[in-house]
């Protein structure tokens, strides 16, 4: 079991394809000392999207699945995770993606969740970008039912 006298990790979060591109995966990465990939394929993005509008929300999709890609990718290792850090990808929602967070951590290890830029120097950028090229594969991919399964929680 995980000490809570151990030091904990801060972590960065980048994405390689966005979501909203259903045309192409993305790929969702973190690293820093240890290191993690999932991928979302465009069929399974796709699927979800079409799921969001027959119940009318829209709007929801991108962000929701985001916020549930990244808590899958982390949720792990939430234990040992005193601060993650994310890529600016979807400005002026912030507080919505930091909430959702929250929310799927539950009463789990809370870790702060800020948003920063992270630059192409970044191990989580090259992580992602390496895994969305097809270089290197992905930890775990994840499928509609893994995703919308947690989408329904929130």
């Amino acid at each position: 079991m995980f000490s809570d006298t151990l030091e904990r990790m801060k972590i960065e979060i980048d994405q390689s394809g966005k979501i909203e591109d259903t045309n192409r995966d993305t790929v969702i990465a973190y690293a820093n000392g240890q290191s993690r990939s999932i991928i979302i394929t465009g069929k399974t993005k796709r699927r979800l999207q079409e799921t969001y509008r027959q119940t009318g929300q829209p709007r929801l999709f991108v962000i929701k699945t985001f916020s549930v890609a990244i808590f899958l990718l982390v949720k792990s290792d939430l234990r040992k995770l005193s601060e993650i850090v994310i890529d600016e990808e979807y400005s002026g929602h912030e507080s919505v993606i930091e909430a959702t967070l929250k929310e799927l951590f539950g009463d789990q290890h809370d870790p702060s969740v800020v948003f920063h830029r992270i630059g192409k120097g970044s191990k989580a950028h090259d992580l992602a970008l390496k895994v969305f090229q097809g270089k290197i594969r992905a930890d775990e991919r994840l499928n509609f039912d893994k995703i919308y399964r947690y989408c329904l929680k929130i």
